[in-house]
């Protein structure tokens, strides 16, 4: 889901820690989430191999720009060559980038 907001605020997401997730993904462009902690890109696993055929890229409010690290909360974007799986690990005791 996509929301819109007047404006920057905290929302709170309660739930279980995810420290793992597997997402179905289709030919073309596909919008997912990630797991409860950030996701290095490069650690994204994919079934089967090579169906990813685009960078990852978040929308920033006026344009697209890939990343190297998926992140709690936010959506991404991927194109997909055929459908398969995106299956993602994140680590409390990785040390992505800052945002």
């Amino acid at each position: 889901y996509w929301l819109k907001f007047s404006g920057s605020q905290l929302i709170p997401i309660i739930g279980f820690i995810r420290s793992a997730d597997t997402t179905a993904v289709q030919p073309g462009w596909n919008l997912f989430g990630t797991t409860s902690m950030p996701v290095a890109v490069s650690t994204i696993e994919q079934t089967p191999p090579g169906v990813i055929s685009s960078l990852i890229y978040e929308y920033g409010g006026n344009n697209y720009a890939a990343v190297d690290t998926v992140f709690p909360g936010k959506g991404y974007w991927v194109k997909s060559a055929s459908a398969g799986s995106l299956i993602l690990s994140g680590s409390m005791y990785t040390q992505p980038k800052a945002r």
